[in-house]
């Protein structure tokens, strides 16, 4: 499963969307406190905003994806995360910056999940290829949290957090893939053919 090029894409996507999750946990009330110099509580609560905004769009998000399909769903949901975290990068009070924050919760919410059904597609080849969009998960998980401390030393974790427009804009480029018919059908045999 490593090294299918589909499967690939659709581990970007994971790892973009477990990036951008993760800068949120770790960041969002870091930034309320140091770069709006809001108290604990208001940062608490901008982080609530965050993790009720993707909660309610994962528990109501099934019949836009039935509606849309995986990648216009895909799409739309990586959309409004870039401009969800922009608004946050570049507001100037704390109220537009939760505004941003709801923006990139509702965003965030679908991409991990859609990731996860992309993979498992194909019922007798999904345990590999699950595992790997769940491992570049992880990876994501891990990783967010360092890169993200390392920039914000030097920008301020605001404006740090922006590095993960980098990563939605890549995964809106491999967006299509999410879908069904991006599957390859292996070719039919000479011998079945008339």
């Amino acid at each position: 499963a490593w090294t299918e090029p589909r499967t690939m894409q659709i581990a970007l996507v994971a790892f973009v969307a477990a990036f951008s999750e993760g800068t949120a946990n770790n960041w969002l009330t870091v930034s309320f406190v140091q770069d709006f110099a809001e108290p604990e509580a208001v940062a608490g609560l901008a982080l609530g905003v965050f993790i009720a905004a993707m909660t309610l769009l994962r528990v109501f998000g099934a019949r836009l994806i039935d509606r849309l399909g995986r990648s216009r769903s895909l799409q739309l949901s990586l959309v409004t995360s870039l401009a969800g975290l922009t608004l946050f990068g570049v507001a100037g009070s704390a109220g537009l910056a939760i505004v941003g924050t709801a923006l990139w919760g509702f965003g965030a919410a679908l991409c991990f999940p859609i990731a996860v059904a992309a993979a498992s597609d194909e019922p007798a080849l999904a345990p590999g290829r699950v595992s790997v969009v769940a491992s570049m998960g992880s990876i994501a998980a891990l990783v967010a949290a360092p890169m993200v401390g390392f920039i914000a030393a030097g920008l301020g974790a605001q404006h740090a957090m922006l590095v993960v427009l980098l990563g939605l804009l890549l995964a809106l480029a491999v967006s299509r893939r999410v879908d069904p018919s991006a599957l390859r059908l292996p070719a039919e045999p000479a011998s079945s053919r008339p």
